[in-house]
């Protein structure tokens, strides 16, 4: 079996294997927080005290109207905060699964699908902010463009997957990749439409254009706000996702042999 079958087997057996990977999340998440009284809606209260806080200070900052610039702060943060903890942490998802990489057989993807869905589920508890703020400022999320979320979700959650990949192989490779994926995420932060909307920079401005993060969050802000995500996004994310895949499986398939030596 030469390195791009194995790579293949890898994945193919790390999606047989959800029932595991999927609970072991789930566990995972209750352990953190097994001496809460609330557990991990923790999480939710504390991302709606600071949704509060923050929008009602950006925009008066950017003279906004409440109404249009609260939930889409809102549907932003989210998936922001999302996306920034599944980069993140990815720089040590293998290292923090060293023990079970150097005693048991298990397909390399498992350790990444488990990462990914734990942060789905932190995800899931937070998007109770978004319904709460949906009715309170009366969207109009009872409409066919939040049918478009779905798509939308599956090639964020494509693009966000050969990532956190390439970021968790170069995070056991390279140790002090740590500091320059905190560093390039926080950038990121600043120079993306997530507190600010494109319209104040100009749509067609080099800052939203040529941002990646951009587009990863029209696909899905844009239906849940009763809109619907321009073609660009999608052609734009549908490259990503494959030249980004090709190129992450290419180098996982090459260098996957030797994750257990670099985890040490």
């Amino acid at each position: 079996m030469n390195n791009h079958q194995a790579a293949r087997k890898d994945i193919v057996d790390a999606v047989k294997g959800w029932p595991i990977w999927s609970y072991m999340s789930v566990l995972e998440m209750r352990q953190r927080y097994r001496r809460s009284t609330i557990g991990p809606w923790w999480i939710t209260v504390s991302m709606a005290v600071f949704i509060a806080a923050m929008s009602v200070i950006y925009s008066r900052l950017f003279h906004q109207d409440m109404a249009t610039y609260v939930p889409f702060f809102t549907v932003g943060i989210l998936f922001w905060t999302f996306m920034s903890a599944c980069v993140n942490d990815a720089v040590d998802a293998f290292k923090h699964s060293a023990g079970y990489i150097k005693q048991m057989k298990l397909p390399y993807f498992f350790y990444l699908f488990k990462h990914i869905y734990r942060q789905i589920l932190f995800l899931m508890h937070n998007f109770v902010v978004y319904i709460l703020v949906a009715v309170y400022f009366q969207l109009p999320i009872l409409h066919w463009t939040l049918l478009l979320f779905i798509p939308g979700f599956l090639l964020f959650l494509m693009n966000l997957t050969w990532v956190t990949l390439l970021v968790g192989l170069l995070g056991i490779r390279f140790r002090d990749i740590v500091q320059v994926v905190a560093s390039c995420v926080q950038i990121t932060f600043f120079i993306s439409p997530i507190t600010w909307m494109p319209k104040l920079v100009g749509e067609n401005s080099l800052i939203v254009k040529l941002n990646p993060v951009s587009y990863l969050l029209e696909v899905v802000r844009a239906p849940l706000l009763g809109h619907v995500p321009s073609l660009q996004s999608w052609l734009v994310l549908l490259i990503m996702a494959v030249l980004g895949s090709l190129f992450t499986f290419w180098v996982f398939s090459r260098y996957r042999a030797r994750i257990p030596f670099w985890v040490d």
